[in-house]
């Protein structure tokens, strides 16, 4: 087995950072007040772990500061290894900040251990984290490389190998650096025998799983079914463009889950919480006409619907959630792609027509598009039906109910060529018309609506011509047996 461990360390500052969008030198305290973590910027500042607030901010007046938050952390570090699980079918957490992956069944597919990492640390960046991987035959000689930063164990420190601290303690530390052992490697060479008299058998169970002598089976995660993550804003944003920073980022945390699960959304929802609860939140359901996957695609059409909708005055909370997951299937493309009329090229087109789509129902709400499926009958009001655009199905029915029919080409086919032209443009019911008003061009063409239809129409007969109007716009119009003349269409 090879097993890869991703330390993040700087996970507690990451989690508030990500949810700020200013760009302040920031700090993690703890519960006592004293300085745990630092960013680049207080770090450049003179400011250190372990010391205070009072003497942070005497340094820096416009520090941020952050109390360390284990729960937040837990979180995120679950989010992470659910968008890492990409790379393994064995993907166990280790907190407060590691990860480890078992990568032996891997290899085959993403190549070397080496290439594997680099592609995992560049998961982990594009989330907005720093992290490090390395990789060893066990899970906690992996993770103890990872926090240490190291390619040996013999360089890491015994700090860094205390990944858990109830087996390897702080007073043990101690007491092998006053024996001159400070480092994994001095540690593991020392007789098992004298360091269990001196440390208890509890250690040395630690190191044997370290080292591969006893086995380390560890529980996988279970990801979780549905996508769902906030960002709580350290300020409220009252503008749209400002809110579509964070989304982004939400966004990219969905794109990873979703690659991850190889999995596309149809539907994403917003959640936009105001500060103070005064007023009630606000969802913006955002739907697509094809499963999706990438964060632009999903950012493109947010952004249309995100300027038609009515928000907050400010938002302080942000919520991302996934609904109708389809299996993913990708894009397969032909040995020749370039060829003109191929696979790939109608692919294409479908991909375009359907973002053309998404963004027009973005814009101008759901109705604003459908599609048309043709419909076994003559009378022309009564030849098609509105269906959603570019859904997949037959394209014949036959009375109220789809049926597994010819192919477009072959419906084609079988109808008998039109006596005169039809406009794609109907208007149900036709509108009366005066006749000193139209020009006929063509006609007439005789249409009898069916006995068997019901209602005033039935057994009508109708002469179609092809008309101008007094405007110079074509149309299509008859006349019924009553001498009555009707608007029924434009070119």
């Amino acid at each position: 087995m090879l097993w890869l461990g991703i330390h993040f360390p700087y996970l507690p500052l990451e989690v508030f950072t990500r949810e700020s969008v200013r760009q302040a030198a920031t700090v993690v305290i703890d519960a006592g007040g004293r300085v745990v973590l630092t960013d680049a910027a207080a770090a450049a500042a003179g400011i250190a772990p372990g010391g205070t607030l009072a003497s942070a901010h005497s340094i820096l007046p416009a520090l941020d500061h952050h109390r360390r938050d284990p729960a937040r952390e837990q979180r995120r570090l679950r989010l992470l290894a659910e968008a890492l699980y990409r790379f393994s079918a064995t993907v166990s957490l280790a907190p407060p900040g590691g990860v480890m992956l078992e990568i032996g069944a891997s290899l085959k597919l993403f190549g070397d251990a080496a290439h594997l990492a680099g592609q995992a640390e560049a998961v982990c960046r594009d989330l907005g984290h720093e992290a490090r991987a390395r990789w060893a035959r066990t899970p906690l000689a992996a993770l103890a490389l990872a926090r240490a930063g190291a390619a040996s164990l013999d360089d890491v420190p015994l700090a860094a190998a205390a990944i858990e601290p109830a087996h390897l303690t702080a007073e043990q530390i101690e007491r092998c650096a006053n024996m001159g052992v400070r480092t994994l490697g001095r540690l593991l060479a020392l007789p098992r025998r004298e360091l269990a008299r001196r440390f208890g058998d509890g250690l040395i169970g630690y190191l044997a799983r370290l080292s591969g002598d006893r086995a380390d089976p560890r529980p996988g995660i279970r990801p979780a079914e549905r996508f769902r993550s906030t960002l709580h804003l350290l300020e409220p944003l009252a503008s749209k463009e400002a809110i579509v920073f964070p989304m982004q980022r939400l966004l990219t945390d969905l794109q990873h889950w979703l690659v991850a699960r190889q999995l596309g959304a149809e539907q994403i929802r917003w959640l936009f919480v105001p500060s103070g609860g005064s007023r009630q939140a606000v969802r913006l359901p955002v739907r697509f006409s094809a499963a999706q996957q990438s964060r632009d695609a999903f950012l493109d059409i947010t952004r249309l619907a995100l300027a038609e909708a009515a928000l907050p005055a400010d938002v302080i909370d942000l919520t991302l959630e996934a609904g109708r997951l389809r299996p993913w299937a990708p894009d397969s493309h032909g040995l020749f792609p370039h060829q003109a009329g191929g696979a790939t090229a109608a692919d294409g087109n479908i991909q375009a027509l359907g973002r053309l789509v998404d963004q027009l129902q973005a814009r101008l709400g759901r109705d604003a598009c459908c599609g048309l499926v043709i419909r076994d009958q003559h009378t022309p009001e009564r030849a098609w039906v509105r269906r959603p655009p570019l859904e997949r199905g037959p394209t014949l029915l036959r009375g109220p109910t789809l049926q597994r029919g010819p192919t477009l080409q072959r419906v084609r086919a079988a109808e008998p060529a039109a006596a005169g032209r039809r406009p794609l443009w109907l208007f149900d019911p036709p509108r009366a018309v005066r006749r000193d008003r139209l020009t006929l061009l063509e006609g007439p063409e005789r249409v009898h609506t069916g006995w068997w239809l019901g209602g005033g129409e039935a057994g009508q007969a109708r002469d179609y011509y092809v008309a101008r109007e007094h405007d110079g716009a074509q149309c299509w119009v008859f006349v019924d047996p009553a001498e009555q003349w009707f608007l029924h269409g434009y070119f």
